[in-house]
């Protein structure tokens, strides 16, 4: 089997949004992950493994964090060391080193990873991913725009890391045919979305992970057959509230005109 999860934020404070886990939760998801036997899905082997996904009984893991906040370095990368995985991070470029003014107020303001930290991670091995310059809803920009928020994130963490970023994370998992396009004209090879049935062959362009919120105190519910029927469409119900965000900030910037 093959297990593609979908994190946020690892962090004791908690946040009002729900996608939070607790550093107790997250080692503990770890823990019976590697009770299970799974192998970390590498930036070496990722892509290959998905492409051509192996019959014999193997299981794999690639544990994602979306945003890039400094509490993923702060308490996911220790424990995913402690245990010999790795992850993968998707930094908003505009926000690396700020704190999280892209969203909402009453979800409390987080530090975003810091250039260094980037690199660290890197280093470790971590594949190290974009999620756009400003955190929008893609389907929603016009052309120009787009362009901007894909290259422009590719190209910023390609100058941090100094390789190469293949993959990408739609900023609340939301696409088009249009986006989709404009990914591939961008350079990724590779891009996420949230809540979705993993199929084989799979649409690079539409990768679905399960997600992870504060409510999942076992990461058992999440590896079971009947995810697909019970935990989709409430990990959809949360990703459409999650557009509360450029909502804001939409009606914020237009009253401050």
């Amino acid at each position: 089997m093959i297990y593609l999860l979908q994190y946020h934020q690892i962090t004791p404070n908690g946040s009002c949004s729900g996608t939070f886990v607790t550093p107790r939760i997250f080692e503990s998801h770890i823990k019976e992950l590697c009770k299970i036997g799974v192998k970390t899905l590498t930036r070496e082997n990722y892509i290959d493994i998905l492409l051509h996904p192996k019959k014999e009984n193997e299981n794999f893991v690639l544990i994602t964090f979306d945003d890039g906040y400094e509490n993923v370095y702060k308490y996911a990368f220790p424990v995913l060391e402690k245990y010999g995985l790795k992850g993968a991070v998707f930094p908003i470029t505009a926000y690396i080193g700020r704190v999280n003014l892209w969203e909402v107020p009453f979800l409390g303001r987080h530090a975003h990873l810091s250039r260094s930290q980037i690199v660290e991670l890197h280093k470790a091995g971590w594949i190290i991913g974009s999620h756009t310059v400003t955190h929008p809803d893609l389907r929603k920009l016009d052309e120009q725009k787009l362009q901007m928020e894909l290259e422009v994130s590719k190209k910023s963490l390609e100058d941090i890391i100094g390789d190469e970023i293949q993959a990408l994370s739609y900023p609340y998992g939301l696409y088009n045919t249009k986006v989709k396009k404009a990914v591939r004209d961008a350079g990724y090879n590779i891009a996420f979305k949230s809540a979705g049935k993993l199929k084989f062959p799979l649409d690079f362009l539409e990768v679905p992970r399960r997600s992870v919120y504060i409510s999942d105190f076992f990461i058992s519910a999440k590896l079971n057959p009947a995810y697909e029927k019970y935990y989709i469409l409430f990990e959809r119900m949360a990703n459409y509230f999650a557009r509360l965000s450029p909502f804001y900030l939409t009606i914020s910037s237009k009253s401050t005109m």
